[in-house]
């Protein structure tokens, strides 16, 4: 068995007292003179060993004289001892129920005595039914504890299936130093979980049998087979603490040894450190580790941390300094900001306040500043440019509001546009179609001054293109109700005009080619003479020729209604 095992059996093993069951209490027709006999031939047995309680009783009877007072005071010891708080004191009991037979051959008065006897048998009885009692439950217990054992056995028998139930440690993953460790921390701690659990079932099995009142060999009998299973927990116990302690060691010294030398600290920041100093800690109380190895990667790591506080208190001090450079620099900046921001409450145009805003920001480029500094100034230098923001905010609600004004009289005269051709469409046709074309060409040329999308135009073309099919239909309706002579007579006068308009163009052309001779050449003075007489009378020919067609557009227009 191993030292633990051994220790956990070192406590206190009861007394023997439950020995003394074999003793005959059969008392009922006993009279104190027999058992007054009995006790004279008692003094030569050997007597045992009695307990303090029983020897301090001896030296107070030792002191009284009268019978009648000692028989009194051992039946009231005989009381005590199975009235007591807990378990009855059954040894104490019986050694004095052995001096009480032999104070009743003292003088003590018949009727006294009888009734002390009467009282004696009654303890006798009592002490005989308790008996009864706690051995049937002393049996009820040694059932239990060996049905427990059982248990115990059969999950001995039954072991590597219940360690793969055994649940995952849970480790700090982010630790560096344990990283690729994981899994073997896991199966040996799953199997320490397991055996742990083992252990203290085995202890407490072991204090329950202990105390628990049996016959001495009954106890030894399941002690000694806690033991056997004890033999079994114990050794793999020590062995995996002992792995376990080893490999979390290593780990813990190599962490230590790569960013912990001697007063320097490298390899990773400080709270990073301190992160991991805590998740190894945090790991140590996990794992089931042996007092050498628990106590070892304590101090490693609280002189690590040590060295970290050491560290953080330099670091904070350098902070400081720089905090009063930083200080000194943001005033600096501060004053150029309160100069700017006085500028820009007056009338500085916003490229200027730009350029004013980007030398500030130079400047805090140039000199140190912390990273709330930095917000801080850029937010007075927003501050500062908040008068030209809300000036070009406000010309820019103007711009706005000029262009929604100018977009909606846009609208207006687009929508009176449509309404002027929609109402051209519906006239009546009494409307003569030169008047009609008239007002059209009128909006035609509103039309091409006015500024609209490509959709717009769209829709303002093509209500001029129903307008005009609607002046050729009517135009088409006079034509078809003229009559026979009208047809020709239009007719003709179409031919004619067609004639006409031939006969200008050929005029036109001849001007052309006069003038462009006339301009090209150097002539004499007759010959200019002539060509500008040709001229004249091309001019004078054309206006004949104009004078002819308008007047037969007019009878054609006449004609056709």
């Amino acid at each position: 068995m191993t030292d633990e095992a051994e220790e956990m059996m070192a406590e206190n093993q009861p007394s023997d007292a439950s020995e003394d069951t074999a003793q005959d209490l059969s008392v009922g027709s006993e009279t104190p003179e027999v058992a007054a006999a009995g006790g004279e031939g008692a003094k030569h047995e050997e007597r045992r060993p009695v307990s303090a309680q029983v020897a301090e009783f001896q030296k107070r009877l030792e002191g009284e004289s009268s019978g009648e007072v000692k028989v009194r005071l051992a039946l009231d010891f005989m009381k005590e001892a199975l009235a007591g708080s807990g378990t009855p004191r059954f040894k104490d009991f019986w050694d004095c129920r052995r001096l009480c037979v032999d104070l009743f051959k003292e003088s003590i008065a018949p009727k006294v005595r009888a009734q002390m006897w009467a009282e004696y048998i009654e303890l006798s009885t009592e002490a005989r039914r308790l008996k009864e009692i706690l051995d049937e439950q002393s049996a009820f217990a040694i059932e239990q504890i060996e049905l427990a054992i059982l248990s115990f056995e059969r999950d001995l028998e039954q072991y590597p299936a219940l360690l793969q139930e055994a649940h995952d440690i849970a480790l700090p993953k982010e630790s560096e130093a344990l990283r690729g460790r994981f899994e073997t921390y896991n199966n040996l701690q799953r199997e320490l979980h397991f055996l742990n659990n083992l252990a203290t079932r085995i202890n407490a099995l072991r204090k329950e049998i202990i105390k628990t009142e049996m016959r001495i060999r009954i106890k030894n009998k399941l002690l000694e087979r806690l033991s056997n299973c004890g033999d079994r927990v114990f050794p793999r116990r020590k062995e995996l603490i002992k792995q376990v302690s080893d490999e979390f060691l290593t780990n813990v010294s190599n962490f230590v040894a790569a960013h912990f030398h001697a007063d320097e600290i490298d390899g990773l920041p400080l709270f990073v450190l301190r992160e991991e100093i805590k998740m190894l800690q945090q790991a140590a109380k996990v794992l089931t580790l042996n007092t050498h190895a628990f106590t070892e990667t304590r101090q490693k790591l609280s002189k690590c941390w040590d060295k970290i506080r050491v560290k953080d208190k330099e670091r904070k001090r350098e902070v400081q300094q720089k905090r009063v450079e930083f200080k000194q620099n943001f005033d600096l900046v501060m004053e150029q900001i309160k100069v700017f921001a006085e500028a820009c409450q007056g009338q500085i145009t916003a490229d200027e306040s730009n350029k004013q805003a980007s030398a500030i920001f130079d400047f805090m480029r140039t000199v140190q500043l912390g990273k709330e500094d930095i917000r801080d100034l850029r937010e007075e230098i927003s501050r500062a440019r908040k008068a030209i923001v809300d000036r070009e905010r406000e010309a820019e609600q103007q711009r706005q509001q000029k262009e929604r004004e100018l977009e909606t009289k846009r609208r207006d005269q687009i929508n009176a546009l449509k309404d002027k051709l929609a109402a051209l469409l519906k006239s009546d046709e009494k409307v003569l179609l030169d008047e009609l074309e008239t007002q059209r060409q009128a909006l035609w040329q509103e039309f091409e001054e006015m500024t609209m999308s490509k959709v717009e135009k769209q829709i303002i073309e093509r209500l001029f293109k129903q307008l005009k099919e609607a002046m050729m239909e009517r135009k088409e309706k006079a034509l078809l109700s003229l009559s026979e002579d009208d047809l020709k007579a239009l007719e003709q006068l179409q031919a004619h005009l067609t004639e006409r308009k031939e006969r200008r163009k050929e005029i036109k052309n001849q001007l052309e080619q006069y003038r462009k001779v006339l301009g090209g050449s150097g002539f004499d003075f007759e010959k200019a003479m002539t060509y500008r007489e040709l001229i004249e009378t091309e001019k004078q020919s054309l206006d004949k020729i104009e004078a002819s067609i308008a007047e037969l557009e007019e009878r054609i227009e006449e004609i056709e209604g």
